[in-house]
């Protein structure tokens, strides 16, 4: 038979059972952003085309800045069309001599929105096969839900030495160093 403590915890129960079903949705959440990201890199060396374009929302935005290494594409490159012609542009390593890294990310999920801050290294093969850096940057992912799917809304990226990191990686705020104290 309940008695009137079994009651009063019910509340504490369900808010400590939703608390748990949101932080397991943000791990999920977590898990498919870092899926489409490692899709993203994979599409961008291997399988470049309309299946890396769909990757991005219909809206979607790469901004590689004023300044990237030399022969490499600059400037903001919005929807499929300017997207398709920057995957598979001259101003990309060339098809299948190239890999995409990115890492580490720290991701801010909330509901069908999110974004992600992150390094970017892409190797190539050089002339003589060498594998050789290509380029080193900074990143600020912004993401969408759209149709139950992740999608990449907007990428944001500044190349290592063109100290511009600042206009897409989030500073450090005094409170978050001192609560790692």
């Amino acid at each position: 038979m309940p008695t009137a403590n079994d009651h009063a915890a019910t509340p504490s129960v369900q808010a400590r059972l939703d608390r748990l079903e949101q932080r397991v949705r943000e791990l999920e959440d977590e898990r498919e952003l870092r899926d489409l990201l490692t899709r993203y890199s994979f599409g961008a060396d291997v399988f470049r085309g309309p299946q890396w374009v769909q990757l991005f929302t219909s809206d979607g935005v790469y901004d590689l800045g004023a300044q990237n290494v030399q022969g490499a594409f600059t400037g903001r490159f919005t929807g499929g069309d300017d997207l398709l012609g920057l995957i598979t542009g001259a101003g990309m390593p060339p098809e299948g001599r190239a890999q995409h890294y990115h890492g580490p990310m720290r991701f801010d999920i909330d509901g069908d929105h999110a974004s992600a801050e992150s390094y970017s290294i892409t190797y190539r093969l050089g002339d003589a096969d060498a594998a050789e850096i290509y380029c080193l940057g900074f990143n600020r992912w912004t993401f969408r839900r759209v149709g139950g799917r992740w999608q990449i809304a907007e990428r944001h990226r500044r190349e290592l030495g063109a100290r511009a990191e600042a206009e897409v990686i989030s500073p450090i705020a005094r409170d978050d160093v001192a609560a790692s104290d």
